[in-house]
């Protein structure tokens, strides 16, 4: 393991031939690339953990749900915890499972708690993949799996380096989507190399009356590589007591369009009260 890690990667030659069927870009479409990582970051408590458990349920499962997320299949899943523990990530899961109408997962996602970098850790990951099959890694959340000061850039290259260097038995990196937060001030935390590394980036904004039991929660894309923008994607959450549901919401019609961008506020209320005079 460390000797292949040492090596790194192999020359290949690239002779502008190959042309990927779109569909096998994504993991999850409009959402997460294939072979790269996902951010999404918003303040505590946001949903944003649930968001993601959620989404690691569809693709473990290769089921679309009525939330409006396309999955292309089903793939093996790890989820790396640095926040919670197995009991309580297992219980709500069953939760999702029930609002999705499966009793059990098809494809198990398997837990592991996480007290390690990713850049630390990377050597048993790499065997973990190998023994398990992974082929999707949730990291929840980023700050803790850096292993050192977020602020700092090289910490945050060396922790998407060691990530990019677990691979499928093809050779391919796994597609990943991690969870992470912003500071006191609301503003995204840490080095701006997050930005720059992650593939897809998303803000994740939540709306929740006092005492009720559905959240409203949107995400608004902030970054993306070789895909033009993405619409901003509403979700409406329901608390059923024994189970969880999730369908897509369109955000203009809720109160999370204050997020929206200044142009697309101004369409919205154009076509809603239709053109000034």
């Amino acid at each position: 393991t460390l000797g292949e890690f040492r090596e790194g990667s192999p020359v290949v030659v690239l002779d502008g031939t190959l042309a990927k069927d779109e569909t096998a870009r994504w993991v999850v479409q409009d959402l997460i690339q294939s072979g790269s990582p996902t951010m999404i970051y918003g303040p505590g408590a946001s949903g944003k953990s649930f968001l993601a458990q959620f989404v690691a349920t569809l693709i473990s499962n290769g089921i679309n749900g009525d939330a409006g997320l396309r999955v292309q299949k089903p793939l093996r899943t790890l989820y790396l915890d640095y926040e919670t523990d197995s009991a309580e990530l297992d219980g709500r899961l069953a939760l999702i499972r029930r609002g999705l109408g499966i009793e059990a997962s098809h494809h198990n996602i398997l837990y592991r708690s996480m007290t390690r970098g990713i850049a630390d850790d990377v050597e048993n990951l790499q065997a973990y993949q190998r023994e398990h099959g992974i082929e999707f890694l949730v990291i929840d959340s980023m700050n803790a799996a850096c292993g050192g000061e977020p602020e700092n850039a090289r910490v945050i290259l060396n922790t998407f380096n060691a990530l990019r260097s677990i691979v499928t038995a093809d050779g391919e990196s796994l597609s990943s989507l991690i969870v992470d937060h912003t500071n006191k001030n609301d503003v995204h935390f840490g080095s701006e190399s997050k930005r720059d590394r992650a593939r897809l980036l998303f803000r994740c904004k939540k709306a929740q009356a006092d005492n009720s039991d559905r959240i409203q929660l949107g995400l608004f894309l902030e970054k993306t590589n070789n895909t033009p923008m993405i619409k901003p994607m509403g979700f409406e959450i329901l608390f059923n007591g024994n189970s969880i549901t999730v369908k897509r919401q369109d955000i203009k019609t809720s109160p999370l369009e204050e997020y929206m961008k200044i142009p697309d506020r101004i369409a919205n209320a154009l076509s809603r009260y239709g053109k000034l005079s």
